[in-house]
């Protein structure tokens, strides 16, 4: 959450939270098609917070999803749109 996300190119920082309502894990992986990663963030349990920073993200559509057992499969997917 969101399924959609905007920012400036450059640097991109992520807060990542994972809640506590599911006792399942949850990755947050970014590419320019989905199950082929630029950058993979941290595995998070719950209660768990991290920042995540991605570096030179260029203008363009990135997706973002989660690689855990077949999360992404059903539909724990996102858009990233970075602009100019």
């Amino acid at each position: 959450v969101p399924k959609r996300i905007t920012a400036a190119a450059g640097t991109v920082v992520f807060f990542l939270h994972k809640l506590p309502t599911e006792p399942v894990q949850h990755s947050f992986i970014i590419g320019k098609k989905l199950y082929e990663p630029i950058a993979i963030g941290p595995t998070l349990s719950p209660r768990e917070s991290v920042i995540f920073t991605v570096f030179d993200l260029e203008p363009g559509q990135y997706v973002f999803w989660c690689a855990i057992e077949d999360h992404a499969a059903d539909g724990m997917t996102g858009t990233l749109t970075i602009k100019p």
